[in-house]
């Protein structure tokens, strides 16, 4: 018995002792470089190099023919509409929620960070449903008796559903730096006897142009590489470079074209998040941290308080009505006025229809893949993170520039990138579950090294050298003081990645094999087939993924920890 007990204690020691954030650290390091540098080394060699593309200029007249321009054009104004749009309303909303105090503030700022977190399929249909040409919007404007609108596949959809997503951006990143001006700076410009206009242009948009142009490039990085939005709400003639490659690569079968745009896409890319890094970086040292003072609602003059009311208004509409028509159209049959759970009932009774997808198997393979995914992720970040929380400034931001690598490649990119790299007799991972989970964790990482990052950064310096002059070694600091203190941060990154990865549309689609379907991909298969059944069974399977999404938004918040810090 002592035996066995000295030997559990060896064992523990040794495993205490053994440096297994370094181990990790370096694991991750070498999966981030085999799966995002080799691929992307792989694109240029076969665009470049490879004996197909050494007999003509194949990727110079990939990106200078007529087709490829057009949809260049189109992504870039589409994505600075959608920006505008997005600024146009994100910024009044982030002064009313983080410079006037009103009742209910918090749960109304809340709630408006919801879109941000719901599947892209679920806001397509949404939108699709709402704005089309038997929507909502057209049911009341013929109740008002007013001339229906047909917004079904304009760019103005495709906008509309781009500023749902992006407002919660702007929203909490400029009212962070917002709450920090000092109330003084607007008290002494009153007293100079400047106007409301004059301290717009003289004190708020001077303090603030940096996190506004940084919120601008996150929002129009997201808009330049959306796909799931283009590929529900538009058509061909909407197509973005995202959709683009997914149509070349699954549709037209041409991949050297498809392999040609990726390159393009991933250095622009690249480039637009290095100045939105670099934007940010510049905010963080020239940062502001002052006690916010909020002016009272009842303070604010009759007129001004009825902008802000009706404004609150518009947000919460804007908000809940997408979500609202989708579990009515999901408890309905046909917009009859009748409450009932038919199409709940006729999802899961399979027909025999060569249409028909299992929504039990869809729901367990999404699970399944944003477990292992999430789980990997927060093991990788962590310990990453740990280990790399005693090196010096240089190699920290190597790692951070490596670990925040998925994020700058769009999921379409790294999926084709991910095909043809892959695809080896001795190593052929395509369509294969593997390489899904693979995908997901990757996409996860950035989201769960930065949270642990945040968590360890908070930890003061006096505490980690007391802990190693106590004998501690490096791993029993880990343990001890680094995970407990970053427990909360790191179960954040966890149900937030798990949240990501069920509702990711655009790698499952390029990497998913024929056997098997994930959530989103399900509804979207739905829509892709007639019938007001398959239309009732994508209107079901979404409010069961937006109800899934809300559980984990609220576990989020209960937390108190913030998905965009």
């Amino acid at each position: 018995m002592v035996k066995n007990n000295a030997l559990l204690r060896g064992m523990l020691n040794f495993f205490l002792d053994y440096p297994i954030d370094k181990h990790i650290a370096m694991c991750g390091s070498l999966l981030l470089i085999i799966f995002i540098f080799v691929p992307f080394i792989q694109l240029i060699y076969l665009v470049f190099f490879s004996s197909s593309a050494l007999e003509g200029n194949i990727y110079f007249s990939s990106l200078m023919n007529n087709y490829f321009l057009s949809r260049l054009w189109f992504t870039t104004y589409q994505a600075m509409i959608s920006v505008g749009a997005s600024l146009l309303i994100g910024l009044p909303a982030a002064y009313i929620f983080y410079r006037i105090d009103f009742p209910f503030k918090n749960i109304l700022l809340t709630f408006a960070t919801i879109p941000f977190i719901l599947p892209v399929v679920v806001v397509g249909l949404a939108f699709k449903e709402l704005f089309g040409t038997n929507g909502l919007i057209n049911y009341i404007l013929n109740f008002l008796h007013f001339s229906s609108i047909n917004l079904q596949g304009t760019i103005w959809l495709i906008i509309l559903a781009h500023v749902y997503y992006n407002i919660p951006i702007i929203i909490r990143i400029v009212g962070t730096h917002l709450q920090r001006i000092h109330q003084d700076y607007d008290d002494a410009s009153s007293l100079l006897g400047a106007g409301n206009f004059r301290k717009l242009i003289s004190i708020y948009f001077p303090l603030l142009i940096s996190p506004i142009l940084s919120s601008a490039l996150l929002v129009f990085l997201f808009c330049f590489t959306s796909f799931g939005i283009v590929l529900i709400l538009g058509n061909y003639r909407f197509d973005t470079i995202e959709v683009v490659i997914y149509r070349f690569t699954t549709g037209l079968f041409n991949l050297q074209e498809a392999m040609s745009i990726s390159i393009f896409q991933i250095i622009f890319c690249v480039l637009v998040f290095a100045l939105y890094s670099k934007m940010n970086s510049f905010i963080k040292s020239n940062s502001i941290t002052t006690k916010t003072h909020f002016t009272k609602i009842n303070e604010l003059k009759f007129i001004k308080k009825m902008f802000v009311v009706v404004f609150i208004l518009f947000i919460c509409i804007f908000t809940f009505l997408p979500v609202g028509v989708l579990f009515f159209q999901a408890f309905t049959i046909n917009s009859s006025n009748f409450i009932t759970f038919q199409n709940f009932i006729t999802l899961f009774t399979d027909t025999g229809n060569f249409s028909y997808i299992s929504p039990i198997n869809a729901i367990c393979w999404s699970i399944v893949l944003a477990i292992f995914s999430s789980l990997f992720a927060a093991i990788i970040s962590f310990f990453s993170a740990s280990y790399i929380d005693r090196k010096s400034h240089k190699l920290k931001s190597l790692f951070g520039t490596l670990y925040v690598m998925p994020l700058m490649i769009p999921a379409i990119t790294l999926s084709i990138g991910l095909i043809i790299t892959f695809n080896k007799s001795f190593i052929d991972l395509r369509h294969s579950v593997v390489l899904l989970i693979i995908a997901h964790t990757l996409l996860a990482i950035p989201f769960l090294y930065y949270l642990s990052i945040l968590a360890i950064n908070s930890i003061p310096k006096d505490i980690k050298d007391a802990c190693l002059l106590l004998g501690c070694n490096r791993n029993k600091v880990s343990y001890k003081i680094y995970l407990p203190i970053a427990r909360n941060y790191i179960l954040t990154g966890i149900i937030f990645s798990f949240g990501i990865s069920l509702g990711e549309f655009g790698s499952a689609s390029m990497l998913r094999g024929s056997n098997f379907y994930t959530i989103p991909l399900a509804i979207y298969q739905f829509l892709s087939h007639p019938g007001s059944i398959n239309l009732g069974n994508a209107f079901a399977l979404s409010v069961l993924l937006v109800m899934i999404s809300f559980i984990i938004f609220y576990v989020i918040e209960k937390f108190k920890l913030s998905i965009f810090s």
